[in-house]
């Protein structure tokens, strides 16, 4: 992993490990992303598919 994604990746720990209060959500509209298969396993409190519907 690299560039763009690292740094998102390293922002979300960061923010997991210094503020437990928040509660990360992961969204993509690939459903083969693995941070969406294993959002928990990410830190992430839930996975939201897109396109959203309302």
């Amino acid at each position: 992993m690299g560039g763009r994604r690292k740094k998102s990746v390293d922002r979300r720990k960061d923010v997991i490990e210094n503020c437990p209060w928040v509660k990360a959500v992961v969204s993509s509209c690939y459903s083969d992303n693995t941070a969406m298969t294993n959002s928990k396993q990410y830190g992430f409190k839930a996975a939201i598919a897109k396109p959203y519907e309302y």
